[in-house]
């Protein structure tokens, strides 16, 4: 489109010519974990940040924020991770730190044309690499897009602004309800004194899953596979599950049936130990790589669902972190896992009631996550339809 061909008011830009790019580093010293915003801790799709902070000490330079500065995620962009710094503190490297500039732009508006699809579309399309695909600012400066009036962009962060305000209750909503889980956990499995001390393996199979090599991934009897990436804070990440062959006595070891538990083996300390609950939610036969313990129950001892909310409580106490081994890769093995005591009521089924005020607590989680998302595609298609031109 030609400038003649734009709409009343709108221009062509190029992205220096609204927003300069801050490169500030600094090496952390003790104690600026609690200020540290990672990659990480940018959600898809949304301007705010929820989380933060690093449990291990953080190592190499980072980036100087202030409160209100853009960070942007230059790697992976298909992400799409665009969100505003609640404070001041540091950021990852990996990321980019953005200000408004000119009289071209108001600075609201431009976190949110951030995250419209034009702007993402021109991000993944410069994305250079192929493993981990990354922007340079030098070619994301030179980008031009079609820009709207000051007066329409005023417009247009009026109207994020309330759908804004309809995320953030949902967002508080979803904090107050995860904060009842944890409490709700916590006084499920506060052990009594009269409580019975067991080995996990008294109440559980206890199995380490196949390793993966070069020569069982030939694609000659392929079969879909779970590793610590489709297990996040007890839920299932299914985008990307890969394949693997596995013979048919493999199958009978590692293939997952409904009811089983998966813990993660080794990562960070805070992801040692999440465990997700299989219900077949892949319609087919799924297997599990040595990056994960499967835990399936003893019936005559422990419910399915007992057993995976006594790990969910074993994962938030940080029991896991306690027994896992390493540095900054924890790994708890198998071996260990088996041998860990827990306590529980000698009448386990006792727990029962407990157990289902939990799982109701976690289905209101569940609509929470799903009512977020539908207002956050409400947020994206208006800001697509405002920039239309």
């Amino acid at each position: 489109m030609t400038e003649q061909q734009l709409p009343e008011g709108w221009q062509m830009v190029k992205f220096g010519d609204i927003a300069e790019h801050l490169s500030k580093r600094i090496n952390p010293v003790v104690g600026d974990e609690a200020k540290y915003i990672g990659l990480e801790h940018l959600d898809s799709g949304s301007l705010v940040v929820e989380r933060w902070g690093s449990s291990v000490p953080l190592k190499g330079q980072k980036l100087a924020i202030r409160k209100g500065d853009i960070l942007f995620a230059k790697r992976n962009a298909y992400l799409k991770r665009v969100a505003i710094a609640p404070f001041d503190g540091i950021f990852s490297a990996h990321g980019m730190v953005i200000r408004p500039i000119g009289n071209l732009v108001i600075p609201e508006f431009l976190p949110i044309f951030m995250q419209s699809k034009e702007f993402m579309d021109r991000a993944i399309a410069i994305s250079e690499g192929s493993l981990s695909p990354t922007i340079k600012w030098k070619t994301l400066a030179l980008q031009s897009f079609i820009f709207p009036s000051i007066e329409l962009q005023i417009k247009i962060v009026d109207n994020q602004r309330a759908v804004q305000r309809l995320i953030d209750a949902n967002y508080e909503l979803l904090k107050s309800a995860k904060k009842l889980l944890v409490s709700q956990i916590i006084n499920t499995f506060r052990p009594s004194k009269d409580w019975t001390s067991y080995r996990l393996s008294e109440l559980c199979e206890v199995k380490g899953g196949r390793q993966r090599n070069p020569e069982n991934t030939t694609g000659l009897r392929p079969y879909k596979y779970l590793r610590p990436a489709n297990i996040k804070r007890g839920e299932w990440r299914l985008d990307d599950v890969k394949d693997m062959d596995f013979s048919e006595d493999e199958l009978k070891i590692y293939s997952l049936t409904p009811g089983d538990i998966l813990l993660v083996e080794g990562g960070e300390a805070e992801d040692v130990g999440d465990p997700a609950f299989w219900e077949d939610n892949i319609s087919e036969t799924v297997c599990f790589q040595n990056t994960l313990i499967r835990l399936r129950a003893k019936k005559n001892k422990i419910s399915s669902k007992n057993l995976f909310w006594l790990m969910t409580f074993l994962h938030k106490s940080g029991t896991f972190r306690a027994i896992a081994a390493g540095t900054k890769i924890k790994h708890i093995g198998t071996k260990n896992t088996s041998m860990l005591s827990v306590k529980m009521p000698k009448d386990i089924s006792s727990l029962d009631k407990s157990i289902n005020a939990l799982e109701i607590t976690r289905a209101n989680i569940f609509a929470l996550d799903a009512k977020l998302i539908s207002v956050k595609s409400l947020y994206h298609s208006m800001l697509a339809e405002q920039l239309k031109e």
